[in-house]
């Protein structure tokens, strides 16, 4: 393998299309399939994650690039002053020094929310039986809950201890078992792992717009597809009751979001917390023929695009390199001419090459031996 400038392009081409597949997808076909978006946004995670290995493969097909590629390389690749340390050298430190503060930053967030939440753990949930027994009906009664003081979104946290975390704050039973089934759905279809590999991922991309971009709709999407998978056998009356509770739980929220490091899906804007009602009230969480077909065209338009980021890469190649590679340097430091009786022969370093009948302009400074002088 080897270092390769292409593979960079190709991932980051790659994440533009899915990003735009995205953005069409939730803003303007508003079709979300859960089972489909997740893999979307799992296939970007990987490219993303590719794109940070900025290697060729053994398989890889290469396409030779000869005006773009070529002073971006030499850009990149080349010495800082008299240093010997290369530019790219350079950047993959700073790259590399930043993604470890990024990361440290998550973790001491992590550990700074578990702090904040330990005096609030409920020791005894039959103190909370209309909690308890939604708790038990979807076998998680076993699930620590925490109940804080202040008005946040209702959020399972955590993937090695995930916890509960509940606003104190009245609901009733209906909009109690609305929250818990939709928070137990994100335990339940692992949305806590895969979100947590994307905010590692975006620790590494930090300096990429793209990745904000698709973090940021991912919480959209989990919540998206939660509703359609809660709502999709829900009469009308559940329907509308369902949305209510979202819009009390959003016109409750604190706006102050200094506490809320840590929770999975709580950055719901009022944009997106309007989209999620219009899906709701929409047909897009009907029953529909034809879903299968369309899950199945998204697999391969993301296993083709998962496969064109790792195999197809662009190469910066010099023709005057490639020239200067296969072409034979012919100088009077290393050539000479010996005349013989009929013609002249051409010696480079050394070696017999061909002969002439006349020295031609481009040789005439090549120095001319008779042959009898060179045996």
């Amino acid at each position: 393998m080897e270092v390769s400038l292409g593979s960079f392009i190709t991932c980051f081409l790659t994440v533009l299309f899915l990003t735009v597949y995205v953005f069409v997808t939730i803003y303007v076909k508003k079709d979300v399939l859960y089972d489909g978006m997740k893999i979307v946004f799992l296939l970007i995670s990987i490219i993303l994650v590719r794109m940070l290995v900025p290697f060729n493969f053994s398989f890889t097909i290469t396409i030779p690039s000869y005006t773009v590629l070529p002073p971006i390389d030499r850009f990149l690749f080349s010495f800082i002053g008299g240093t010997g340390i290369e530019l790219a050298q350079v950047l993959f430190g700073i790259w590399l020094v930043v993604t470890m503060a990024q990361i440290l930053r998550m973790i001491l967030r992590q550990r700074k929310f578990r702090s904040y939440l330990r005096p609030f753990r409920v020791k005894d949930l039959t103190r909370y039986p209309r909690l308890y027994q939604v708790l038990r009906e979807n076998d998680v009664a076993d699930l620590p809950v925490y109940i804080v003081p202040i008005n946040i979104s209702p959020a399972i946290v955590g993937v090695f201890r995930p916890v509960f975390v509940l606003p104190r704050q009245e609901f009733s039973d209906r909009e109690l078992y609305y929250i818990c089934q939709h928070e137990i759905r994100h335990y339940r279809n692992h949305d806590l792992w895969l979100k947590l590999f994307i905010d590692l991922v975006l620790c590494a991309q930090w300096f990429n717009p793209a990745a904000y971009f698709l973090n940021k709709q991912l919480t959209l999407v989990f919540e998206l597809s939660n509703d359609q998978g809660i709502l999709a056998s829900c009469s009308e009356l559940q329907r509308m009751e369902y949305t209510e509770c979202i819009l009390k739980v959003a016109e409750s929220r604190q706006k102050n979001t200094s506490y809320y490091v840590g929770l999975s899906f709580v950055d719901i804007g009022k944009s997106d917390l309007e989209m999620r009602t219009n899906y709701i009230v929409s047909e897009k969480y009907r029953p529909k023929k034809g879903r299968f077909l369309s899950m199945a065209a998204q697999y391969v338009l993301m296993a083709a695009v998962l496969v064109a980021s790792f195999m197809i890469v662009p190469e910066g190649s010099s023709m005057q390199q490639e020239v200067e590679e296969t072409t034979l340097g012919i100088t009077p430091e290393n050539s000479y001419i010996v005349k013989s009786e009929s013609e002249y022969l051409l010696f480079v370093d050394g070696n017999y090459m061909f002969s002439l009948l006349y020295i031609p302009e481009e040789f005439a400074e090549l120095p001319v031996y008779e042959e009898e002088d060179m045996r």
